[in-house]
């Protein structure tokens, strides 16, 4: 994937392999889709795990940070596109926890990898933003019901009888948006991250990963707020 404003990449993020097909741009856009096409024996609902690698300057032979994600959910048929600024919102609410959040001004341009189906949200998996840092998220984690019970994940709750539907945290569905378009370094994802789950919390224990010229950096969501 080649950074966001067309320079030259010394941060290196690579997702699974698979056949593609081409879309041109539909008519006033700048941006080419991409769709990923699975075989069949692939689209029968089963599912596997996501493996990360991470890779740092010493590990690499030109000095460059690499970050990399198996994406072997639901194999949900998705895109590559460019987001630019303009089309960014300025208010953003979740499909799956029906979370809403207010976005800041001035996002960078970013590229992303989102469902072609929005019905369940855009899951827009990896991306590379114009400060050239790279993101994905996430691969599913566990926790276990010692840390679950001090800090209890935080899911959606519909509404029931007179009671109010009472919106759950984040999650897979939301992270890449939330985060890349405003950071300009691996470890500033880190803390716009963890200052978004101490707010809103998360539903699931999840893995993200970040990178940029010169640091990886891993984190973990174990509870509903850490």
């Amino acid at each position: 994937m080649l950074p966001a404003d067309g320079g030259q990449c010394r941060t290196t993020h690579y997702t699974t392999a698979v056949p593609v097909r081409e879309i041109p741009p539909e008519s006033g856009s700048t941006s080419t889709q991409v769709h990923y096409n699975f075989p069949d024996h692939l689209q029968k609902g089963f599912n596997m795990p996501c493996t990360t690698i991470l890779g740092g300057r010493k590990a690499s032979n030109d000095g460059s940070t690499m970050i990399a994600r198996t994406d072997d959910g639901r194999f949900d048929t998705k895109k590559c596109i460019v987001v630019e600024p303009k089309d960014q919102p300025r208010k953003y609410k979740s499909v799956i926890s029906h979370v809403e959040i207010d976005l800041p001004d001035e996002p960078l341009r970013y590229t992303s990898c989102p469902n072609v189906d929005l019905k369940n949200g855009l899951w827009a998996a990896t991306g590379i933003n114009a400060a050239n840092v790279g993101m994905t998220a996430t691969e599913t984690i566990t926790s276990n019901p010692r840390v679950l019970s001090a800090d209890p994940l935080v899911e959606y709750q519909p509404a029931k009888g007179r009671k109010k539907a009472v919106p759950g945290g984040i999650g897979e569905e939301d992270i890449v948006v939330l985060v890349l378009p405003y950071i300009r370094s691996a470890r500033e994802g880190v803390l716009r991250l963890a200052s978004l789950l101490e707010q809103h919390g998360t539903y699931e224990s999840n893995g993200i990963a970040f990178n940029d010229e010169h640091e990886v950096w891993w984190m973990e969501t174990i509870g509903g707020h850490h």
